[in-house]
């Protein structure tokens, strides 16, 4: 089953051409299906590359303390390399 959507709209079943009104759960589920897709493809990796793990460090830690600089994060993901998988 192939979906199609825009963020709020409703989705259409292309396969089935029925009309499915959005709600938490699917919306969810057609993420899911949609990054397994990619994974299964090789365009989506399972582990976050060292810039995704600044950002995220990064801008966590911001939200929760103004004076973490974006170094600080640089340096931090340096200290602590991703393990292989």
């Amino acid at each position: 089953m192939r979906l199609e959507s825009r963020p709020g709209a409703a989705t259409r079943d292309s396969q089935k051409g029925n009309t499915i009104t959005p709600t938490p759960t699917n919306h969810y589920e057609h993420l899911k299906a949609e990054v397994q897709h990619l994974q299964r493809l090789g365009k989506f990796g399972i582990v976050p590359n060292d810039e995704q793990r600044v950002d995220w460090a990064y801008g966590t830690t911001k939200l929760e303390n103004d004076d973490v600089t974006r170094e600080m994060a640089e340096d931090a993901v340096r200290r602590h390399p991703t393990r292989p998988a």
